[in-house]
């Protein structure tokens, strides 16, 4: 949580690729997001408790990709020798889930126990829009096992450019 870098211990020791498995849908803004429509409803409780997590876990990963790419941008206009030594590119390959994880973890919380969902059901945890919050708190099989599948497609969707990435092709 304390980490507003996250990708720059891997450069302070040195890394010159980083391979970045991400949890966002959209981890360099490309896809832009369905416009919401307002309601009239306010948030409930659940929708802002996800929407913390995620600008605590998941925002401070996609601005410093952003700011990589941008340094690495900037980097291939420096002339040899300049100032700027040591400000060498950083090759960045982000892999991210292809289904939006708040929907999967609706779709399974009804594995939770009957107490936890009670419990949730107050702040409106339950219901499909307060989703968010559920995907940091499930962690049953179901939930569990169609993540890991989710994870295995979108690496055989882009099998060549992770091996051409780790150096296997």
């Amino acid at each position: 949580m304390r980490q507003s870098a996250p990708i720059s211990p891997a450069l302070h020791l040195g890394a010159s690729r980083v391979l970045v498995v991400g949890v966002s849908g959209n981890p360099r803004g490309n896809a832009p997001a369905a416009p919401r429509t307002f309601t009239g409803q306010e948030p409930t409780l659940a929708q802002i408790g996800g929407h913390m997590l995620n600008s605590t876990f998941i925002d401070s990963l996609e601005s410093d990709i952003e700011l990589l790419e941008r340094l690495n941008q900037f980097s291939e206009f420096q002339p040899s020798g300049s100032a700027a030594q040591g400000l060498a590119p950083v090759e960045v390959l982000v892999i991210a889930p292809s289904q939006p994880i708040d929907e999967i973890a609706a779709r399974h919380r009804q594995e939770l126990p009957a107490a936890l969902r009670m419990f949730l059901r107050g702040p409106g945890a339950t219901k499909t829009s307060g989703a968010g919050v559920l995907s940091y708190l499930l962690f049953e099989a179901g939930y569990c096992s169609e993540l890991i599948e989710l994870g295995r497609k979108d690496a055989l969707a882009k099998r060549e450019e992770l091996s051409k990435f780790l150096g296997l092709a």
